[in-house]
């Protein structure tokens, strides 16, 4: 068993190199090529509701700068009148969840199904960032991920692989992306599958 201690940067999240150079050697160089696309990890897929307003993030992992033009989810079943609102966060150190905003990307209509994508123009720095949807107006159905995601943590034991949580969430998300609030940050499973496009 191999054991690894390192600091995080309190200011930009970002990993050492030493933690960069593990996750190279453990999941493969995470280089973004152009005009790829990349997410979580790789995990089962489903579908399901994700609730009216209620803000779902989901954590990316990236051990090499990269530029990304687009950010986008599939709407599997849709809702009338609804929207979907995208955007990503950055990670707090002090509680392992989403922290900062650093975009609101804006929204997609879930009037019709399909992958909805939105224009974005963001570079992120090695580290630990949180992908964000929130529906709005009405609850489609999303493409969702099943199985845990690191480094979500819940309080109860999951029995299946369903219950597994893979996202935090924050209700009541009406408008534009707040500051992630909540000393406390609630696990869920059921996170959709967000993605970005490397430039």
């Amino acid at each position: 068993m191999s054991v690894w201690i390192a600091s995080v940067d309190q200011t930009t999240g970002a990993m050492p190199a030493l933690v960069t150079q593990w996750l190279d050697k453990r999941y493969g160089t995470r280089r973004p090529l152009s005009g790829r696309y990349y997410g979580a990890a790789n995990h089962a897929l489903s579908v399901g509701t994700v609730g009216t307003a209620t803000l779902r993030a989901i954590p990316f992992h990236i051990s090499i700068a990269a530029a990304f033009n687009e950010i986008s989810i599939e709407v599997t079943t849709a809702a009338a009148s609804t929207n979907v609102r995208l955007g990503i966060y950055a990670n707090d150190t002090t509680r392992d969840c989403p922290g900062a905003l650093i975009v609101d990307a804006g929204t997609v209509a879930a009037t019709t199904t399909g992958v909805k994508a939105l224009t974005i123009n963001q570079t992120l720095q090695p580290g630990l960032y949180w992908l964000a949807s929130v529906a709005q107006g009405g609850n489609p159905e999303l493409r969702t991920l099943v199985g845990s995601l690191a480094p979500v943590a819940d309080t109860a034991f999951a029995t299946t692989p369903t219950l597994e949580p893979n996202c935090y969430f924050m209700g009541g998300v009406t408008t534009v992306l707040p500051a992630w609030s909540g000393a406390t940050p609630t696990a869920s499973s059921g996170a959709p599958k967000i993605m970005l496009k490397a430039s």
